[in-house]
């Protein structure tokens, strides 16, 4: 890697880092640009050149946050072989870091409902996510004769992204009850994609 990008990268984690620390401080609907610019250690004219905005900034947060909970979720689920028990893993442990996650705390937290606003929650955001959770197993499955007849890969995607979604918007008793979180997605979510899943 040039030495150009590892300082732009360098840069750019930086910006992230300071934010995550001012949202922690300030929380996120008080948090300026110029207080993020500061602690990053640069100028705002440098800022600019990173994020266009507010908004782009918090963004930026949520989907590097988003990146590394899926790097994890893959050292989560190495050792799986079937589409089932990644399915539930990985979904526990998002749901552990809607929980302990930092920028998921401050999103999800209930001290700002305005700030879930201005980030889009939208399945569009979300669906690489549940795709990439799927994607590794799904095709085994399909050869096992697993997966339940009319499912296919893409509507798994959609289906494992709107109960994602759900779960995280409104988790109710699950975030700190795992063994009634994972016997839900064992009884509802798994069984609506494969085969004799119990």
């Amino acid at each position: 890697m040039p030495a150009s990008q590892t300082k732009t990268q360098l840069t750019y984690d930086r910006i992230l880092d300071a934010a995550v620390a001012c949202y922690t401080d300030k929380g996120i609907g008080k948090t300026t640009l110029e207080e993020v610019a500061k602690l990053a250690g640069i100028g705002r004219t440098t800022l600019y050149r990173y994020v266009s905005n507010r908004d782009d900034l918090l963004s930026k947060v949520v989907l590097r946050d988003a990146q590394q909970q899926q790097e994890e979720m893959r050292v989560v689920t190495r050792y799986h072989d079937n589409l089932g028990d990644i399915l539930v893993d990985s979904i526990l442990h998002i749901m552990r870091g809607r929980r302990n996650r930092p920028i998921n705390a401050l999103l999800f937290g209930g001290s700002d409902d305005a700030v879930i606003d201005r980030i889009n929650l939208s399945p569009a955001n979300f669906y690489s996510m549940a795709e990439q959770i799927i994607a590794p197993q799904f095709e085994q499955a399909i050869a096992k004769g697993e997966i339940r007849d009319g499912v296919t890969q893409e509507l798994a995607s959609q289906w494992v992204t709107r109960v994602i979604l759900s779960l995280i918007t409104y988790p109710e008793g699950f975030l700190t009850d795992e063994d009634a979180l994972r016997k839900f997605l064992r009884v509802f979510l798994v069984s609506s994609l494969i085969k004799d899943s119990s």
